[in-house]
């Protein structure tokens, strides 16, 4: 039969707007989301939760979580929008596009950092943020953050006093593991998000297999589980479903699986056994001793009070040491150790306070240095002297200042602290 040229026409225009139009609603149905993500301890490794760690990791570092990259990508290829919403001062916002999008490969987005002489605390500045971003915006949203700080209860209470805004998704990164509100989803790595982005139907399989396969891939265990980040003792339990029975992605979560297990068993016994063998052996002998306390430390950068306390046999002399906090910290050490130093507080691997003595007596005593970190971007320290002299029977602090020495009992840290970066090392010590 033969067509004629009008009606041949006709039929590709047809065709043609019908093809046009099926693309069209494909398009707007696959873009119908924003992706609002946080950056420190979500994308980037920053230990913002350390005093220390935060200069080490958050300023200066340039690592990012494994995965996380492929994931943002994947997400963004059928977003509308992508914003990184963080409590960072504003005059980090180029060095972290620059870091992100322009060398990292994140997807391109618009970055909401916040004014730190005029904004409020991190908590509302983050949700004045979210309202303006709901309010000029008809899209559902995906929301990624961590636990070290607010995000999850933010995100939470956002939704909760706006229920026009439909979230399709809160997804909260756990850094320490600490107890979450039951609207959000937890996951540990990139891929536990993918995985679950597969079952929502906005991810494909061989998308999460990229964001699993950079997991499984990453050149150190670091960009996975740093050295600040809780480890589980069941990882089995903390991964997605995968309802899809896709074999290859039931295949890459036992990988990752096993990498996980490999990287935490170890540091878990590791901790475990140190605390069961210095508790059980020092504690008990320690308990037969006469205990006096001889130094309370308390400082502006940390909470609570510390205690250097000393037992004592039945002729007063010093048997054992032992450094306690209000948080359960015991350090026990003995005369001895002075000699090579004891590590009196750690932080993101710095050793913070450390005590030594080239020879204490324990019957009599002896001239003894605290080091301590002065300055952590620049990794200075300082140190001051001090003796400890057993005065008329009863054990004494004493400034070291020859002729000038006095007695005291208690010990002030003062915070050093630079504008926009908060408490760096310590400035100086008081003895009263």
């Amino acid at each position: 039969m033969k067509i004629n040229n009008t009606a041949r026409y006709i039929s590709s225009t047809v065709l043609s707007l019908a093809l046009l139009l099926s693309q069209s609603l494909f398009s707007y149905s696959a873009q119908a989301y924003t992706i609002v993500t946080d950056i420190d301890d979500t994308l980037k490794i920053s230990n913002v939760s350390s005093f220390f760690g935060v200069i080490k990791y958050g300023l200066f570092g340039k690592k990012t979580f494994a995965g996380t990259k492929e994931l943002m990508n994947e997400l963004a290829a059928n977003a509308s929008k992508v914003i990184y919403l963080s409590a960072s001062p504003k005059e980090l916002k180029s060095r972290l596009r620059s870091l992100l999008v322009e060398s990292g490969g994140y997807p391109a987005g618009e970055f909401r950092l916040r004014d730190w002489f005029d904004a409020p605390s991190s908590s509302e500045f983050k949700m004045s943020q979210l309202e303006d971003i709901a309010r000029h915006s008809d899209d559902s949203f995906i929301f990624l953050g961590d636990d070290t700080e607010s995000d999850p209860e933010i995100y939470t209470h956002f939704l909760g006093h706006h229920p026009e805004v439909k979230s399709l998704g809160v997804y909260i990164h756990q850094v320490s593991a600490r107890a979450l509100p039951g609207q959000v989803s937890p996951f540990r790595t990139a891929f536990d998000v993918a995985l679950v982005e597969v079952e929502n139907g906005r991810l494909t399989a061989d998308q999460a297999i990229r964001v699993g396969d950079a997991v499984l891939n990453a050149e150190s265990k670091g960009l996975i589980f740093p050295s600040f980040k809780h480890c589980p003792r069941n990882p089995d339990s903390l991964m997605g479903p995968i309802s899809s029975k896709d074999f290859r992605l039931v295949q890459l979560n036992e990988q990752i699986l096993n990498r996980i297990h490999s990287y935490c068993a170890p540091r878990i016994l590791e901790s475990e056994g140190a605390v069961l063998e210095v508790s059980e052996d020092q504690e008990s002998q320690y308990a037969n001793l006469k205990e006096e306390s001889l130094l309370q430390v308390t400082s502006d950068a940390m909470e609570g009070t510390s205690a250097l306390k000393v037992g004592l046999d039945d002729a007063n002399n010093i048997v054992s040491f032992r450094f306690s906090t209000d948080r359960r910290v015991n350090i026990f050490f003995s005369p001895a150790d002075l000699e090579k130093g004891v590590v009196l507080l750690n932080r993101s691997n710095y050793n913070i306070l450390t005590l030594s003595s080239p020879r204490f007596l324990p019957d009599a005593g002896g001239t003894l240095t605290l080091t301590y970190l002065y300055n952590g971007i620049t990794g200075s320290f300082d140190h001051l002297t001090m003796d400890l002299h057993k005065i008329n029977g009863k054990w004494t602090f004493m400034t070291h200042d020859g002729a000038d020495s006095r007695p005291f009992t208690s010990m002030f840290m003062k915070a050093k602290k630079l504008p926009l970066i908060g408490v760096v090392g310590i400035e100086s010590i008081e003895l009263n």
